[in-house]
């Protein structure tokens, strides 16, 4: 396995409006599903927020890739898109994100 030498960082806030119950519940599973079909990712946490402070985020994705090309290799796939699709666009309220070098 290659070292990791750049991260991508994610946090969501879900609409429970649009996503219900069951769908929060069944993204780690889809998450996991996904990350097996990317080649690039070196280390793949996810989980939803502890609940100690009600200002946060309810979900967090942390990803480790060798480099910045295996970062964009996993956005822009196939996989990624079709999990974004599904699971995360029209589901949250708000979305933030950052990528840097380890």
């Amino acid at each position: 396995m290659s070292e990791a030498t750049f991260r991508h960082v994610v946090m969501f806030k879900w609409d429970t409006e649009k996503a219900s119950a069951e769908h929060r519940a069944g993204v780690g599973a889809e998450l996991d599903k996904m990350a097996k079909s990317i080649d690039t990712i070196v280390s793949f946490k996810h989980g939803k927020d502890a609940g100690l402070s009600e200002s946060n985020f309810d979900y967090v994705l942390v990803v480790d890739f060798a480099n910045e090309e295996g970062y964009v290799t996993y956005r822009d796939s196939p996989a990624h898109q079709e999990f974004l699709t599904k699971n995360i666009k029209g589901f949250i309220q708000n979305r933030s994100a950052v990528q840097h070098k380890l």
